[in-house]
């Protein structure tokens, strides 16, 4: 045999099959679209449920293009990023009191979008909580983000006891109930 030939039978030959490894492959992890991408979605999102112009507060978790929605008039819910000078991050009660202040400035509705770094909602659940109890939700997308009106109060919060006088009062009128006499309407 020469050093340039190779048998016949070996170039024919298949490949040798690599022994199974005995650690199972795992399956690649589905990506998360790009933050540009998710940014984008949430835009044509609130386009598609907020009126041309609605300023907003959103939870931006310090992502700069969450403040850039169309367009809008947007401000940082301050609590979710800022610390104090004692290095504490800032609690519920501090965070929805900045909310308060930036819905005096004319905030109309909070954005809290799903792709957010949750670090800080998970360490303060009763800010979400509170929200809810607060203002009314408008929107809803799982996956993608929640919408307040923080001009209008939550049905959890309106005079629950005026409405069901009012509702029992007409339930009455339409059901023919009289009332006893000497009691006031």
């Amino acid at each position: 045999m020469t050093g340039d030939r190779v048998p016949a039978d070996a170039a024919t030959a298949p490949a040798p099959i690599p022994a199974a490894s005995a650690e199972p492959v795992a399956e690649p992890e589905p990506q998360a679209p790009l933050p540009h991408v998710r940014v984008s979605r949430l835009e044509s999102f609130l386009e598609s449920v907020l009126f041309p112009g609605a300023s907003v507060a959103v939870v931006d978790s310090g992502v700069p293009a969450l403040l850039e929605l169309g367009g809008r008039r947007a401000w940082s819910v301050p609590g979710v990023r800022t610390e104090d000078p004692a290095g504490a991050a800032l609690g519920t009660a501090t965070a929805l009191a900045q909310l308060e202040e930036l819905r005096d400035e004319g905030a109309q509705f909070l954005v809290i979008p799903a792709f957010r770094d949750p670090s800080w909602l998970d360490e303060h659940p009763t800010f979400t909580r509170e929200v809810e109890r607060l203002y009314c939700k408008v929107a809803d997308r799982p996956h993608l983000c929640s919408v307040y009106d923080l001009t209008r109060p939550s049905p959890t919060r309106r005079d629950w006891k005026r409405r069901l006088a009012n509702l029992l009062k007409q339930f009455g009128r339409r059901a023919g109930w009289e009332r006893p006499n000497g009691i006031a309407s």
